[in-house]
């Protein structure tokens, strides 16, 4: 009571300073008796709504006495919930994560562009910050408190130790899962999905991660048709015989889309878009990228980044609009307002949404197959991936197909005379 008075008299009758400074005098408190030695406490059970998700804490404090209080038992059980609520949650403070699991943090990090010209000092500081960061969705003290997002669990701990005026310790705790859909989305928490490695040249940042799967593409393409196209003879065989098959492939879908008489000219960007994408879409599903390790992010197919596909779309949205200006001269502008000029915004908005399903469409099936492989290879590792793995890539097929068909097809109908 006397230190609620102080308190109000300090901040000069302002309730909510006063407030403050009693949680500030509180945290001090905490931190002196945090060496103090605690030998009871009690053991929470919370089952979560649905009966699919347990966990089973344990809550020290110094006295029985403590132990006992309605208070405790409470904030034991405010823990539990807390515990239940954070999915990724696996160890109780940093001090408790593995220094294996630190060490190979500290390792992607150093190896960070921005980290060259930066002083040992301060390059030691700013990669412990980032170790913090990453890791803090493993531990439970760096959550948030779910009743009161201001604080985190840490925080609360200490003030529980002032308000009680014992040391508390959140001792240990253990997790039951029995809901799949819980259980899927802790693992797809695990998987880095929008994390990058960026390399700086000059003034500009470049995309790692996509340039080296994107080179190695293009290699992999060259290396097959010099050796394809290398000792050529009147009865192909082998792989010659294997890209003469592929060159016929992309020759139908280029004649059936754009016609007899325009139809050859646009084979050879036809055929990249869809060796491109085909190869990249393969290369994600038959590569184990992830053993190869990035200072962030992880290696995958480019067409798995929005920036590939919409790039690709783009690509194919000049091609048409040079089509069918080379072919019709102005009057390919005409279009849009046939067959009638009410049209005239219906059909610009056409061709706006041409790239965006072009490249969402894309994007959006290589990042949900990668997704799913790698969810169920954490669930069961060695069986059940290989079906979904093969659906994989005969769906990454049809994907290159369909991109390659529909630019086919939008090039055919901006040469097309109406």
């Amino acid at each position: 009571m006397m230190d609620c008075k102080k308190a109000l008299k300090d901040s000069n009758g302002d309730k909510s300073k006063a407030i403050e400074t009693l949680r500030k005098k509180g945290l001090a408190s905490a931190d002196k008796k945090a060496s103090k030695v605690v030998t009871e406490g009690i053991i929470v059970s919370y089952i979560h709504t649905g009966y699919k998700i347990g966990v089973l804490v344990e809550v020290n404090c110094e006295t029985d006495f403590v132990a006992r209080r309605n208070e405790f038992k409470d904030f034991a059980k405010d823990i539990a919930m807390q515990i239940a609520a954070s999915p990724s949650v696996e160890y109780i403070t940093f001090s408790d994560i593995p220094s294996e699991i630190i060490e190979k943090e500290k390792k992607i990090e150093s190896m960070r562009e921005d980290l060259k010209n930066k002083p040992e000092h301060i390059k030691q500081t700013i990669i412990e910050g980032r170790i913090r960061k990453n890791l803090e969705l493993l531990v439970l003290y760096d959550q948030p408190y779910m009743r009161d997002q201001s604080i985190n669990i840490e925080t609360l701990v200490k003030l529980k130790i002032s308000y009680f005026n014992e040391n508390i310790k959140i001792r240990r705790f253990i997790k039951y899962i029995l809901d799949f859909i819980y259980y899927v989305n802790m693992l797809i928490s695990s998987v880095k999905v929008g994390e990058h490695f960026y390399l700086t040249l000059g003034a500009f940042k470049l995309h790692a991660q996509v340039f080296i799967v994107s080179f190695f593409v293009i290699f992999i393409l060259i290396v097959f048709s010099v050796l394809g196209t290398n000792k050529m003879s009147q009865t192909p065989r082998g792989l010659q015989n294997f890209l003469e098959y592929v060159l016929e492939f992309i020759q139908d879908i280029t004649k059936s889309q754009i016609g007899e008489h325009y139809y050859r000219d646009w084979i050879p960007f036809i055929g990249t878009l869809f060796l491109f994408i085909f190869v990249s879409n393969w290369s994600g599903a038959l590569i184990p990228w992830k053993i190869i390790i990035l200072p962030e992010g992880e290696l995958s197919a480019p067409t798995n980044d929005i920036n590939t596909t919409v790039a690709l779309a783009l690509l194919t949205s000049l091609a048409y609009f040079y089509a069918g200006i080379s072919k019709r001269g102005l009057r390919y502008f005409s279009r849009y307002i046939k067959p009638t000029p009410i049209l005239l915004p219906i059909n610009i908005l056409e061709d706006f949404t041409k790239p965006l399903s072009l490249s969402f469409r894309l994007f959006g099936n290589i990042l949900a197959d990668e997704l799913v492989v790698s969810v169920l290879t954490l669930l069961v590792p060695l069986i059940v991936p290989l079906p979904v793995m093969m659906l994989g890539l005969f769906a990454s097929s049809i994907q290159a197909l369909i991109f390659a068909t529909l630019a086919a097809a939008y090039i055919g109908e901006a040469i097309e005379e109406h």
